[in-house]
């Protein structure tokens, strides 16, 4: 059902326009990562991916509307460079079979808030999944 956090309205504190802007879509998503992995060993890399903001900078996803500040917070913590890949409209991540993330080859997300650090070659390195990503010792686990 419907929970109370999916109706806020202000944006996170770490939130900033900037973020919308720095947004990997579907057809930047290869080359994103693709330079994550020439930077790799020397820059870390994670995939943020999470369900689309609305104009407040809200996502539509309870769980990644929770999480997105621990995340930022934890990524800047351990000087993890961040990719912010939004998966879709809730009907686009729920209802289409063909979402982009959902049937890609090699990083076929299941969930949203998904943390994917990438490896060496582009490979998926680890991953963190849905609660696990607003918890900061776990986030914090992961990401040192």
């Amino acid at each position: 059902g419907a929970r109370a956090h999916n109706t806020r309205t202000s944006p996170h504190p770490l939130y900033t326009p900037e973020h919308k802007m720095d947004e990997v879509r579907s057809e930047q998503f290869e080359a994103a990562v693709a330079a994550a992995a020439a930077a790799a060993p020397s820059q870390r890399t994670a995939v943020y991916f999470y369900g689309d903001l609305n104009e407040e900078g809200v996502s539509w996803c309870g769980d990644c509307a929770d999480a997105d500040a621990a995340i930022r917070a934890a990524a800047q913590e351990h000087n993890v460079a961040l990719i912010n890949c939004p998966v879709g409209d809730r009907r686009s991540w729920k209802k289409d079979d063909n979402n982009f993330y959902r049937t890609h080859a090699k990083y076929a997300v299941t969930c949203v808030p998904t943390l994917m650090l990438i490896g060496e070659g582009g490979a998926d390195a680890g991953r963190l999944l849905e609660e696990d990503c607003k918890d900061p010792a776990k986030l914090s686990n992961f990401l040192q």
